[in-house]
């Protein structure tokens, strides 16, 4: 490999770190603000509220994956994108914004029926609006992405954040009511779509020129996402209709939290990894060095978080969503811990897609839409409430699974090389929670202040033995090239830098 070729792969490196960087922030900065919008809706409204809008939210993603086509996706694979791609796209949002529209429209005369709610039928209604919105988003905006440039999207992203965080809490206070929820999300798809074009100047036009490129890449992502839309919402149903509303709001509630942690710092780095993949896929050597490196940094982020919070949602829950949502800390317990194992195979999907090999993620959502039902209805019907929770952590494994045949599969990587690649994580991680449980039988729990104190103490006690383990298990090992190295390289840059200036 000539030194050309290395400067162009560490600068392709680069920035994925420092997409991936930026990605994280947004999404922390994004659920920070939703978080502290859940805290003030849970503090004003009851869990029966919060379920008629996750029952009415669950069928509309549904909808909205099962007619998405992933045109943003193929415009970032297609390097070459001209006008007639981003036009053509922009025509097919608003088709399918139609047609989600209309369906929704119509649904309107059963699903109230199905999980025994009348008041979800107005809350549809409204929600129709959404996709006719979504519909009109600027087409061009997906060029920052496309280019690692990440930083518009965190404007776009967290601006939007914060006008729909200010009218939701302001609808809630004065309204008290689910409707402050639903006005906030149709008000929250109106800002993006603007600020989309006030960021970026464009004027599309109605076009079909480019419509078999953009299928040819999208069909089976089309069954993915209608698969997948699916076995992420239907949960829900099932408690409905066989729990109550809410039942549901709690389940929906905890499901929320628990996978606030891992998924929020987790997915944005896959999604800055996706160009940086689609970038070097006909490489297939370094790709599979750049997929181990990756894995072993997710898991690095994704379990010690998901299990330390896991190990703090009993004080977590009660000193931030009050008393009335303590029946979620089992569901935010297991479904965090679970996660924390799960995210590392996410990386399976951007590979696939890199590849342009998406059947494979077709089967995937199969198999995981099929195990849906058993899961979940047989756990709820066996074991109640916490059955459907176990059901869905029983999911979160098998999809671990199929995701690192797939890498083992596109990659020709040997799987338990794959699995066992944040070892470092794994062990640092089993050594977190030891201390934690043994820390946590010799701290106070009875009042609000006992738990303040509880919390902080865990907190700090999971960071610290966490990074220390970590760290000496990487210098016993050598210092090996991965993720750590290439993190105290950035570091001591860093410090570099300040020690010249």
């Amino acid at each position: 490999m000539s030194s050309e070729d290395n400067s162009s792969e560490e600068n392709i490196s680069s920035r994925v770190m420092k997409g991936a960087a930026w990605m994280a922030f947004t999404r922390f900065g994004t659920r920070l603000l939703g978080m502290l919008s859940t805290i003030v809706l849970a503090r004003l409204l009851v869990p029966e509220d919060f379920g008629i809008v996750a029952i009415a939210s669950s069928y509309y993603a549904i909808l909205e994956g099962m007619s998405q086509f992933n045109s943003r996706q193929a415009l970032i694979k297609y390097r070459d994108a001209g006008d007639n791609d981003y036009n053509t796209a922009w025509t097919l949002n608003i088709c399918r914004g139609i047609l989600v529209c209309v369906a929704i429209l119509a649904s309107t005369f059963f699903v109230p029926d199905i999980v025994s709610e009348p008041r979800v039928a107005h809350v549809i209604l409204l929600m129709a609006v959404i996709p006719l919105i979504d519909g009109f988003e600027n087409p061009r905006f997906v060029v920052f992405e496309k280019n690692l440039d990440f930083t518009r999207e965190m404007v776009i992203t967290l601006g939007t954040k914060l006008l729909t965080l200010t009218v939701t809490i302001y609808l809630a206070f004065t309204l008290r009511s689910y409707w402050a929820m639903i006005i906030g999300l149709v008000f929250g798809s109106a800002s993006r779509m603007t600020i989309s074009y006030l960021m970026i100047p464009y004027l599309p036009r109605f076009c079909f020129a480019s419509f078999d490129r953009i299928f040819s890449f999208s069909g089976w992502m089309s069954g993915v996402n209608i698969l997948q839309s699916l076995s992420t919402n239907l949960d829900k149903f099932f408690v409905a209709h066989f729990l109550g509303t809410a039942a549901t709001g709690i389940y929906h509630i905890g499901k929320t939290v628990a996978f606030m942690p891992t998924y929020e710092l987790v997915m944005p780095l896959n999604r800055a990894l996706y160009p940086g993949f689609a970038m070097i896929a006909g490489k297939r050597d370094y790709m599979r060095e750049k997929v181990l490196e990756s894995a072993q940094f997710l898991a690095g982020l994704s379990q010690p978080i998901g299990i330390g919070f896991a190990l703090i949602a009993p004080e977590f829950i009660y000193l931030v969503y009050g008393p009335n949502w303590l029946d979620a800390i089992p569901i935010v317990q297991i479904l965090a811990a679970a996660s924390a194992f799960s995210m590392m195979g996410s990386i399976a999907i951007f590979v696939a897609m890199a590849h342009g090999d998406t059947k494979y993620l077709f089967f995937r959502e199969l198999m995981m839409f099929l195990a849906l039902p058993v899961f979940v209805i047989t756990g709820v019907h066996y074991f109640g409430f916490i059955g459907a929770v176990y059901g869905i952590a029983a999911r979160q494994i098998l999809q671990l699974v199929l995701n690192m045949l797939i890498v083992q599969k596109l990659l020709d990587l040997p799987l338990l090389r794959l699995m066992f690649a944040p070892w470092r994580s794994m062990v640092s991680a089993a050594v977190m929670a030891l201390c934690l449980l043994v820390l946590n039988s010799y701290l106070p729990h009875e009042t609000i202040a006992d738990k303040s104190l509880t919390l902080t103490a865990k907190i700090g006690c999971g960071v610290l033995t966490y990074a220390v383990t970590h760290i000496l298990l990487w210098i016993m090992a050598g210092k090996p090239k991965g993720f750590e190295h290439r993190l105290s390289g950035i570091i001591e840059k860093k410090f570099l830098r300040r020690s010249q200036a």
